[in-house]
């Protein structure tokens, strides 16, 4: 907390009737009044729990929701006698901003690790019972709009629009909605990168229900709950290895390895490379680093270190993914 150290004294009777007149601004909701009293009593260091509580009530009904937060946080940092009070403003704060999951993750990080007295032990498994209903509450009617929002993108054949829902998406249950997005994943008119982000959001909420998915003309069935998304699935990490040894020479050109790499799978998702494949791959993922970054003599390396290797249908396909992957997504 921010305190200004006023040279100017304050006379015990002029402390004790600023006080009294704060207090009976507050009471009267004259906020405005009570707020400049009660700040000058903190101006000149007069600090006690009722002048604090008292500053945040008015911070609260006059609108300003920021600096009474912070002051909130300042004084639960203390950790003083007055942590539960100061606690419980708080959590009514944020329950009256809609901050619910924040409200949520600090009463339960309170109960971790403090002994909560009653009735306050109470009173806050109550208000975080119905934060927890009312965030459902809420994230529904997210869920719902955005899936009206990506019906209506599907109609008019807006791909990229579609990618973005679901993009924003990837926080709500889509359990609800399981039976469209498992017809999307299967309709030849949605793009590659759009089922991947379906079924991207499928695996970052653990949906544990298969679904099949079908790209390029393959068809597979997986479920979400059993698989890695892109970035942390095994294939990824395997390939990754494979390219590391461009890191120490051209840390530049392994960026965009890792970049191309990453966009090649991307599209590909969930149908991921099969072993006999990720060396080959690897190659043609270097050898088009090399290609783009104009760097011949490297390029001329790679191609010896490929040997035999059929690299050029990988390459293809890896330029051809980055097309896809740009198509809707931009960097």
């Amino acid at each position: 907390m921010n305190t200004k150290h006023d040279k100017v004294i304050m006379f015990p009777k002029w402390k004790d009737a600023l006080e009294e007149e704060s207090l009976q601004a507050l009471k009267e909701k004259r906020y405005q009044d009570a707020l400049t009293k009660l700040n000058k009593l903190i101006d000149h260091e007069i600090y006690s729990h009722e002048i604090y509580a008292g500053k945040i009530i008015c911070l609260m009904e006059l609108g300003e929701t920021d600096e009474a937060e912070a002051l909130c946080r300042d004084l639960i940092a203390l950790e003083d006698d007055y942590f539960f009070e100061y606690l419980h403003i708080y959590v009514t704060l944020l329950f009256q901003m809609s901050e619910y999951e924040q409200l949520i993750e600090i009463i339960e990080d309170t109960f971790s690790r403090k002994t909560v007295p009653e009735p306050m032990n109470s009173q806050l498994e109550q208000l975080a019972e119905m934060s927890r209903k009312m965030l459902q509450d809420k994230m529904d009617e997210q869920a719902n709009d955005h899936i009206n929002e990506l019906s209506k993108a599907v109609k008019q054949g807006d791909p990229l629009r579609q990618w973005q829902i679901i993009m924003q998406s990837k926080k709500l249950k889509p359990a609800p909605y399981l039976r469209y997005l498992r017809q999307l994943l299967k309709d030849d008119r949605i793009e590659p990168v759009v089922k991947t982000a379906i079924t991207e959001w499928l695996v970052v909420q653990q949906v544990d229900s298969e679904v099949t998915i079908e790209k390029a003309g393959s068809q597979t069935t997986v479920n979400p709950i059993s698989i890695k998304n892109v970035e942390n699935h095994p294939v990824t990490k395997q390939i990754q290895v494979l390219l590391r040894e461009v890191e120490q020479d051209n840390p530049t050109l392994y960026q965009l390895l890792e970049k191309l790499l990453y966009r090649y799978l991307y599209v590909r998702y969930p149908f991921m490379p099969f072993e006999e494949e990720l060396i080959p791959i690897s190659h043609a993922i270097k050898l088009l680093g090399a290609q783009y970054l104009q760097l011949e003599g490297l390029y001329r390396t790679y191609e010896k270190q490929a040997g035999d290797l059929d690299v050029r249908t990988y390459m293809e396909e890896i330029s051809q993914n980055e097309k896809s992957y740009f198509s809707i997504i931009e960097e």
